[in-house]
């Protein structure tokens, strides 16, 4: 039951009465142990009876009672053996009292409590120096909590290894559980190996994640220790060790090489008849300029690749000598970049 500063029953949780039914809280006291008491009469399918319930600092009973009371010698009630109602079930010791006072004891149970469970979280790890909070992972309830650390809250944080105990009330201070676990700290670090990198003349390039004791999940959800990165990218990995994990990510650059000779020899023999690149890697689009010696333009040609130069400059042979190339491009980024040298032209 539940009352307010008057003592009115606002909430009843401990009796679902039928309507016919009527419960009379006639006095509240404190008992010689300091706790609060209500008594009072009960209609109970036309009987007649005395009840008694603890209650608790905000006026609530929710718990079982066992009192000694006295009956005055203007009481007259005969105790049923056992009452039962929806939610609700109490016994009492059949007694008549009549004309002199008498002591009996009346039991009050307030609810069928059901057992309670405590299981403190067995993936206790500190991970990575990280704090780890400590709770019971069962469903049950408590009504107080001692740690310990001393702490009485239902959860607490440490950051020390060790061994945790924690002891519980509940169901109204009539079970008492208690349970240890033991606080492990696990540190992932990066693996050494595993590092960025670019994909230069390979088809791919090896992510090793190797770590002792640890399983993997990569971005594309596999499982194997190491991954194949078959082109440029950002590609993560995370690590797990003893229910601790780390994502760690690396990222593989495309390499950017634009590589051309320094003499070519356009004279037909099969043979280094075009300058082009020797190695052109990472690189999206490119646009090739010659200049002569006197810095005049003679050429140019976005293809190259396969076309290059082919010695000639405004549609005529040109002439045996240094030139002068630009290369502007854009790289597997999208950044616009430019790049130069010189090459000789050597056609006899």
């Amino acid at each position: 039951m539940e009352f307010d500063k008057d003592l009115n029953v606002v909430n009843n949780n401990l009796v679902s009465p039928p309507a016919n039914n009527n419960y009379f809280g006639d006095d509240v006291c404190w008992s010689k142990n300091g706790e609060l008491i209500i008594a009072g009469k009960c209609n109970l399918n036309n009987t007649h009876f005395l009840f008694t319930a603890k209650l608790n600092q905000q006026l609530q009973s929710s718990c079982d009672t066992n009192i000694a009371i006295t009956f005055s010698t203007d009481t007259v009630f005969k105790f049923p053996q056992t009452v039962n109602t929806p939610n609700f079930t109490f016994t009492v010791n059949a007694a008549t009292v009549s004309e002199t006072n008498e002591t009996n004891t009346t039991t009050f149970l307030c609810d069928n409590f059901t057992p309670l469970q405590l299981q403190l979280n067995n993936d206790a790890v500190i991970c990575n120096g990280a704090a780890v909070v400590l709770q019971n992972t069962s469903s049950s309830v408590f009504e107080n909590y001692l740690w310990s650390t001393g702490e009485t809250t239902a959860t607490i944080s440490v950051n020390d290894t060790g061994f945790y105990s924690l002891m519980t009330t509940g169901n109204c201070a009539q079970d008492t559980l208690f349970d240890t676990v033991q606080v492990k700290s696990v540190n992932i670090n990066s693996p050494p190996q595993l590092k960025d990198t670019t994909i230069c003349e390979n088809s791919f390039v090896v992510l090793d994640a190797t770590t002792l004791n640890a399983i993997y999940v990569w971005q594309d959800g596999s499982v194997a220790p190491t991954y194949n990165a078959l082109a440029g990218g950002n590609y993560y990995v995370d690590i797990s060790v003893e229910n601790c994990t780390r994502r760690v990510s690396i990222n593989v650059d495309e390499c950017e090489l634009l590589t051309f000779p320094n003499i070519f020899t356009p004279n037909d023999d099969a043979f280094n008849n075009t300058f082009v690149p020797i190695k052109m890697l990472g690189i999206k689009k490119a646009t090739l300029h010659l200049f002569n010696r006197w810095g005049q333009k003679i050429y140019t040609t976005s293809d190259i690749r396969n076309k290059g130069w082919d010695g000639t400059g405004h549609r005529k042979k040109s002439s045996d000598g240094v030139y002068f190339w630009v290369v502007d491009y854009e790289n597997y980024k999208g950044e616009i970049k430019n790049q130069h040298g010189f090459v000789h032209l050597i056609s006899g």
